[in-house]
């Protein structure tokens, strides 16, 4: 019935927001109507918290620089909003965390294309299963989402800019993205890989290594990540044999069957939103830049090297494993459609 609602402000939002322009607004109100909706749903439906949840209280509360799974930010996370409204509060941020990716998926849009694609992306998302059902759960999955996303925009801004024009700021922000993106999950490499090689086909690829900026940036990162890196050290690296022992074990085909299996399955939590703005009256109109060039790459490259590295190492992913490399699926979708 929530999804349904959600479905029902698209479809409603859409024809008004074409006729009156009205997008920032329509924008800020479809994401607080989601919110609500998807912070008291499990509230009153839930009768227990999710297992990610459980655990996160358990070692949260202990304020450690890490566990045998994950790094410390959801257990810090999840220990304050039950701090501060108890499980319901952890809906509540789980919720918070879905419409801050939201929000950077639109002001990236907005950056990228225009205001419209800005929207549609945000809603897309928000519409997604990993906006929706996948979203109830506090883990490293729901955390790491906003950072990956912050970081996606604050590239392109750096990208988008003559070198005279970069601004200290979006350095800043980018750094700070990618060090709390680490802090949520150790799946950052595969962030780092998509920007790297997003920058790379970019024409700006000319100045940024060339910039004081950038090696300020890669230099506060890793000492923002520091704490943990030597955390990790000192403990093994507990977390990567913890990962590698997730994923069941591929033989034969399987190593090619499973990345494709799991790509499907990515790309399946997105068709429900696409499929309503097709019906809203969207069409595709993919478009071929240099720009555009950037966004696939930035889109699709961290889920390749997800793919590639099952087949080679040969342990099989679970689909909601994909949900942060996702997360510029939805724009990659709103800037290919066009309506009217």
């Amino acid at each position: 019935k929530v999804l349904v609602i959600d479905q029902l402000c698209l479809q409603i939002g859409v024809q008004t927001v074409s006729s009156s322009a009205n997008i920032v607004k329509f924008f800020f109100a479809f994401n607080a109507v989601h919110l609500v909706l998807w912070s008291v749903a499990p509230s009153i439906g839930f009768s227990t918290p999710h297992l990610d949840i459980v655990e996160n209280l358990i070692w949260g509360r202990e304020w450690v620089m890490g566990s045998i799974k994950h790094p410390p930010l959801q257990g810090w996370l999840t220990e304050i909003a039950f701090l501060f409204g108890g499980v319901p509060g952890i809906y509540i941020f789980s919720q918070v965390c879905t419409v801050a990716t939201s929000y950077a998926l639109f002001l990236f849009g907005r950056s990228f294309d225009n205001s419209y694609s800005g929207l549609i992306s945000g809603i897309i998302f928000l519409l997604s299963f990993y906006g929706t059902i996948g979203s109830t759960e506090l883990n490293a999955n729901v955390i790491s989402m906003p950072f990956w996303a912050f970081a996606g925009f604050f590239l392109w801004r750096i990208l988008s800019q003559s070198p005279q024009k970069d601004r200290f700021s979006d350095w800043l922000g980018l750094s700070i993205s990618i060090a709390l993106a680490f802090y949520a999950k150790y799946s950052v490499m595969f962030l780092l890989f998509g920007l790297f090689w997003a920058v790379l086909i970019h024409p700006s690829r000319a100045w940024i290594f060339k910039s004081l900026k950038f090696y300020f940036a890669t230099v506060l990162t890793v000492i923002l990540c520091l704490p943990n890196l030597i955390w990790l050290f000192n403990n093994d690296f507990q977390p990567l044999h913890y990962a590698a022992g997730r994923g069941l074990p591929l033989i034969g085909l399987e190593r090619i069957t499973s990345p494709l299996n799991f790509f499907a399955g990515v790309g399946l939590a997105f068709v429900l939103p696409v499929l309503l703005m097709i019906l809203s009256g969207a069409r595709f109109a993919p478009k071929k830049s240099s720009d555009y060039r950037f966004l696939f790459v930035l889109s699709f490259a961290p889920l390749f090297a997800m793919m590639l590295l099952s087949a080679i190492l040969g342990f099989g992913l679970k689909t909601m494993w994909g949900s942060s490399a996702a997360v510029f699926l939805p724009l990659k979708s709103s800037c290919d459609l066009r309506v009217g």
